[in-house]
């Protein structure tokens, strides 16, 4: 039987989340992290004055930053990356492990789990995020495609949450 391996690109820097990796090579990967770097959307309004042209600049603030991150699982290998017997039992084994260890809620006040994103350059950006859920599509050989939603409440990764 060919084994198929989950190669993970290059994806500028390396996600976990509650120490789970999101690129875990032959099991899975995340097949981007663009969306890490990525700036949150900005929360607030100039404001208008009766009679006056324009508006009054006011400072904006980061508000929550929402992110979709796509990755690719397989089931010839398992989440320590030795060979499997039968690979849809691989791939089910390595979605149950990701589904129990992020997706699932971590009964926390507010669902809040720990993201560290490391830089190519080693720089840590530690963040509390909630993971919204994931949208499972599965493929050939046997694989499956998945897009996890993840929310960052304090917006830009790196503040601490505040």
């Amino acid at each position: 039987m060919t084994r198929h391996a989950v190669a993970c690109p290059d994806c500028m820097g390396t996600l976990d989340v509650d120490s789970i990796p999101f690129s875990n090579a032959p099991a899975w990967c995340a097949y981007t992290l663009d969306d890490l770097w990525s700036t949150p959307p900005a929360r607030g309004t100039n404001v208008i004055l009766p009679g006056v042209a324009g508006r009054v600049a006011r400072r904006f603030h980061d508000d929550e930053h929402a992110v979709s991150l796509p990755m690719v699982f397989g089931g010839d290998y398992d989440v320590d990356g030795l060979p499997t017997a039968d690979r849809q039992e691989g791939l089910q084994a390595n979605l149950e492990y990701f589904h129990d260890a992020v997706i699932a809620s971590p009964g926390t006040v507010g669902d809040v789990r720990t993201a560290e994103f490391v830089k190519p350059d080693g720089t840590v950006l530690t963040e509390p995020v909630q993971v919204r859920g994931w949208q499972v599509q599965f493929r050939g050989a046997p694989s499956a495609f998945v897009v996890v939603r993840l929310v960052f409440p304090g917006g830009r990764l790196g503040t601490g949450g505040s």
